[in-house]
């Protein structure tokens, strides 16, 4: 599965014969865009037996995607990518600004009773 970046959760096949690596699961998933996804804060979550194991890579660097290449995809593992700080911070205002004009529209009305 494929969380994160303001997209919506989206599975990845496995395969018995070839597991799909980090990288195919990441750029072969439709849903991350370049513009809303992290790719310096990509996560995968592995079930252990009675945990998760936490990983952590960054794939903004090309260097660094041979690790994402060799890095095996197993079932049931989560792949999260974070969001663009600006991404947040545009969410963020974009609430602030709604809950603010909602309150100057109840005050104008208030006023005009």
């Amino acid at each position: 599965m494929i969380t994160g970046a303001g997209t919506t959760p989206s599975l990845f096949a496995l395969n018995a014969e070839s597991r799909p690596s980090l990288a195919d699961a990441i750029y072969g998933s439709k849903s991350l865009t370049k513009i809303t996804a992290d790719l310096r804060q990509v996560f995968v979550l592995r079930k252990n037996r009675e945990a998760y194991d936490a990983f952590q890579l960054d794939l903004s660097n090309p260097s660094r995607l041979i690790l994402a290449r060799n890095f095996e995809m197993r079932p049931d593992d989560i792949v999260y990518v974070s969001t663009q700080p600006l991404t947040e911070f545009n969410m963020i205002a974009g609430q602030l600004i709604s809950t603010f004009t909602r309150l100057l529209d109840t005050t104008r009305k208030i006023e005009g009773i």
